[in-house]
Formats: structure tokens, C-alpha cells, sequence
């Protein structure tokens, strides 16, 4: 056609409907690259802890492959301080409950919607985007301020346990006077 600075107009036309073409193909395969390992990459924490917080954090190792890093947290108790009076059934305790960290890695395959390990199955939701293993509940981890939270959940509940490890004791009243918390292994 016609020339323009010795190049054709429709040689022009032809490479820019060309780019298009390519660049409409390009994203069209990345939209269907999605995996089955996507499913289950991230990290991961218990959405209802009852007597732990775990974290797990799941990677990709290759083909249908992967890694999982596992954090639990827990409580440990210890009595700090308790005190009887002279002839009586009262007796007054403190307790100091630290904070433990757990930690296991641990490798393993994908087949359809499960993560299978030697220890464990992991099932993922694709309804609710959880991971279920062994009738526990995981939901994608979002932040430390979420983490932090399900820690202070299971303060009571660790308190709750306590208090009924003595509760069919029927010579001593237990008055537990103070519970206090030792979370310095987050600081490590």
C-alpha cells in the first residue's frame, strides 16, 4: 500500500493486530494456569482453637508436591504461688501458664482436592476456602493482629481446664487467685 518512511501501512496494521492477538493469548493462559497446589499454598490458622493455635504454612515443592511447616502454640501451666492456711481446706493458688511453640515440617502430595502426608490428610473446601484435618478447621491466615486474638481465646479456655482438674476435690476449696501469661517465646 501506501509507503511511509519506506515501511508499508499494512505492514504496521499487520504487527499491531499481531501484538494484540499475542498479548489476548498471553493472558488467556495465565487465567487457566491455576493448580491444585494453588488451593493449598499460603498460610494457614485454626479458625475455633479449643486447646491449641497452629499455623501452618504450606509451599509448593514441585509437580504436585509440598511442604508443610507447622506451628503450634499452646499453653503450659505451672503454679506459681499457692498458700493454705493453718487449719483450713482453703487453699489459694497462682499459676503461671507459658506459652510453648511446637514446630514439624513435614512433605506431601496432592490428589485432587487432598494434601496426603504420612501423618495426615489435609482436605480442602472449595465452597468454603478451608482446610479440614482431622476434624479441625484452618481459614487463610491474614494478619498477626488475627493471631494474637486466637491466642487470647484460649486464655480462658487453658483457665477453664484448670479450674476443673480440681473441681471433684472435696476436702480443699481452690480459690485461683491470679493467671498469669508468658508469651516471650513470640519474641524469639
Amino acid at each position: 500500500m501506501y509507503l511511509r518512511n519506506g515501511v508499508s501501512v499494512m505492514t504496521k496494521l499487520s504487527k499491531l493486530i499481531l501484538m494484540v492477538i499475542m498479548s489476548v493469548l498471553v493472558l488467556a493462559i495465565a487465567g487457566c494456569g491455576s493448580s491444585e497446589s494453588d488451593n493449598f499454598t499460603g498460610k494457614w490458622i485454626t479458625k475455633n482453637p479449643k486447646t491449641n493455635v497452629t499455623v501452618l504454612d504450606i509451599q509448593p515443592k514441585k509437580d504436585k508436591q509440598m511442604v508443610i511447616k507447622s506451628d503450634v502454640y499452646s499453653y503450659q501451666d505451672k503454679i506459681s504461688k499457692e498458700s493454705r492456711q493453718r487449719f483450713s481446706n482453703d487453699i489459694h493458688i497462682e499459676y503461671l501458664n507459658t506459652l510453648i511453640k511446637n514446630s514439624k515440617n513435614e512433605e506431601g502430595h496432592i490428589n485432587k482436592n487432598k494434601l496426603i502426608t504420612e501423618e495426615a490428610t489435609y482436605v480442602y473446601n472449595e465452597e468454603e476456602k478451608t482446610i479440614t484435618i482431622d476434624n479441625v478447621v484452618y481459614t487463610k491466615y491474614t494478619d498477626d493482629k488475627e493471631f494474637n486474638n486466637k491466642l487470647q481465646d484460649l486464655r480462658p479456655l487453658k483457665e477453664q481446664e484448670i479450674k476443673d482438674r480440681t473441681k471433684n476435690d472435696n476436702m480443699f476449696t481452690h480459690y485461683y487467685d491470679k493467671f498469669d501469661y508468658d508469651d516471650s517465646v513470640l519474641n524469639k
